[in-house]
Parts: structure tokens; sequence; C-alpha cells
């Protein structure tokens, strides 16, 4: 699975800005899709457009049995929520991943 994320980060950076990326993609073995959230200790370059680097990964994990809308209205929700300031802020003062989730669980 690791060489497919870094295969789609070689085809375009998945950085959105703003210290954030959204790297996603199908894989075969998946039977579900998956949402892995991770808050970097140290901030890693993703060649973003801002230049910044990315502090929070939304990694999506689609699963290749599922329909593409089910893909797309994810990537749309985690967009949304990104548009709201304190949403960020708050996964960035997160201090594990209980805190985490529980972030997600506010502003979902």
């Amino acid at each position: 699975m690791k060489e497919l994320f870094s295969q789609r980060e070689e085809t375009l950076s998945t950085a959105i800005g703003g210290g954030v990326a959204i790297p996603h993609i199908i894989y075969d073995r998946a039977t579900a899709q998956q949402l892995y959230i991770f808050r970097l200790r140290k901030p890693l370059d993703f060649n973003a457009l801002d230049n910044r680097p990315v502090e929070i990964v939304f990694a999506l994990v689609a699963a290749s049995v599922q329909p593409a809308i089910v893909h797309l209205q994810t990537l749309a929700k985690i967009g949304l929520m990104l548009k709201k300031e304190s949403f960020l802020h708050d996964l960035l003062l997160s201090a594990d991943a209980d805190e985490i989730f529980e972030v997600v669980k506010k502003y979902d």
C-alpha cells in the first residue's frame, strides 16, 4: 500500500495547503473504505502550492469494489470540515488518537 501512496504523490501532490494533505488511493485488497488521520510531530514537505509543510494527513484508502461516488463523498466531507478553521486548530491541539477521533466526531 505504501507504494500506491508514493505513486500517487509522484503524480501530483495531495497537499491542499494550510498544512494539510489528503493522499487517496484505490486499493484492490481493501473491502471497505478506510480513513486514517495523522497529526505529524515533525511536519513534512509535500510540495504544497503554499510551500507550507504538512502537519495533518488524511489518508483515504478506497476499496475497488465500492462505487467511486463513496470515495468522492468522503473527500468532499473532509473538504467541508476543513473550511472551518476551528476544526484544523482543534486537530493540531489533539494530544493523541482518542482526541483526534473526538474532534472529528464534533465536526462531523
